[in-house]
């Protein structure tokens, strides 16, 4: 396959943006257009407060939810809609099943929370079906809700205003603390490095696809410290995730539902309780990042041992983005043109394997997070203070054929690309 003659089309028909990858193109929606559905963003919002400050609330309310079809346009003008509505039902769904118990403190007596539960209410599971279907992603917590589509921006950008860690913030936690919210920003930030990586990596393709070997040569001189920047980024959320309140507190709510027997029962029916599905599903994790494996493809750096894990990954991202991966592959090969030149283009072998072992560092990285986030989810966590119990104020087809499921079974500042417009 040539390589497109328009690439931000091209990579737009998968939702991927090719300024900043695989975050949106614009910030996430933080609000529905339709006020119907405000009381699913009161839920997710107001998580921590109600699992805590008032055992047993949260499921109670969760339980008095009217059941309501999410009708926002099936179009990309209101795909942001969409992910939103995912992000806050995934959300409320997590905290349902695993209740307060599962992040309550050493010293406190977890008899007087909820335990977790293995069915959700209809009026839950039905709206959160529909969405995650038509986003083509799993219908519980992903990466995608966690981190690629949970931010919003304090100040708008503007004459003194930039795009800083210290100016994002995420729209729904489970502990409202400054700890999550680092966690995941952190994340973000790691999401944002690695897009300018891939859009040089892009540009790299394209280059090897026209055999410009000049060209090439001076996009992998500047893709290798783009590499590192993102392996910057990827020490900083090594420290975020190394809290005590996001391995005891945060993990618990994030881990798929595949610890039992069954998994959990996404009920289909109001009327008949026995109707529905169970369903094994994956949960967050910082592996199922699309970067790392749009960087592996594009630059030929994968590692055999990791691929078996890497489609594993796969089940839990957008269609979209699976799909994106998968074109990827048939677009020109960066390794093959650079192996075709041999020893005839020492100076391009030279910066091209530079560029692999910066990849390398990155991909080591990445896995020490992942393996660091493997933890049970009925280890208890410390001791709630007043600040863990505080709430934060406040075009695409459904079904893929193409991808491969495999079971549903802080330094500041930091001046980031533009996130969007």
């Amino acid at each position: 396959m040539s390589f497109p003659a328009d690439v931000e089309s091209f990579t737009s028909t998968f939702q991927v943006n090719y300024q900043n990858g695989f975050l949106p193109a614009n910030p996430p929606a933080s609000a529905f257009k339709d006020s119907t559905y405000s009381i699913w963003l009161f839920l997710a919002k107001n998580i921590p407060f109600l699992l805590w400050t008032h055992p047993g609330e949260f499921r109670k309310q969760v339980d008095e939810l009217p059941l309501l079809a999410f009708n926002a346009a099936h179009d990309e003008n209101d795909l942001p809609q969409w992910r939103l509505a995912y992000s806050a039902l995934s959300y409320i769904a997590h905290a349902y099943i695993w209740g307060a118990r599962a992040g309550c403190g050493l010293h406190e007596n977890p008899n007087d929370y909820e335990n977790p539960i293995e069915v959700l209410p209809p009026n839950l599971a039905i709206p959160l079906r529909q969405v995650s279907d038509f986003l083509g992603i799993e219908p519980g917590l992903t990466f995608s809700s966690v981190v690629l589509w949970n931010w919003k921006r304090k100040l708008p950008l503007g004459p003194g205003v930039k795009d800083r860690a210290s100016n994002l913030e995420v729209i729904f936690s489970f502990t409202g603390t400054q700890e999550e919210e680092d966690f995941i920003i952190t994340s973000l930030m790691v999401e944002n490095a690695g897009g300018v990586a891939l859009r040089l990596a892009l540009d790299a393709s394209a280059a090897a696809g026209k055999k410009d070997s000049q060209s090439l040569e001076k996009i992998l001189q500047q893709l290798r410290p783009a590499i590192d920047v993102a392996r910057g980024e990827m020490a900083r959320l090594k420290a975020a995730s190394s809290s005590e309140v996001i391995r005891l507190r945060f993990k618990p709510y994030v881990v798929g539902f595949n610890n039992s027997h069954n998994g959990v029962f996404y009920p289909s029916s109001t009327r008949y309780s026995s109707r529905g599905q169970w369903l094994k599903l994956s949960g967050f994790c910082t592996g199922e990042s699309s970067i790392f494996q749009a960087l592996d493809i594009l630059l030929g750096g994968q590692d055999l041992g990791r691929l078996q894990f890497a489609q594993t990954m796969r089940a839990a991202m957008p269609n979209a983005h699976v799909e994106f991966l998968d074109a990827l592959a048939a677009l020109p090969s960066i390794q093959s043109y650079v192996t075709s030149l041999g020893e005839t283009n020492k100076p391009l072998q030279t910066v091209y394997n530079e560029v692999i072992i910066s990849l390398k560092y990155l991909r080591d990285a990445h896995f020490d997070i992942i393996g660091s986030f493997d933890i049970s989810p009925t280890t208890r966590a410390p001791a709630v203070n007043s600040k863990f119990a505080r709430p934060f104020a406040d075009r695409y087809p459904f079904k893929s054929e193409s991808k491969k499921r495999v079971g549903f079974t802080a330094t500041e500042p930091r001046i980031i690309a533009p996130l969007g417009q």
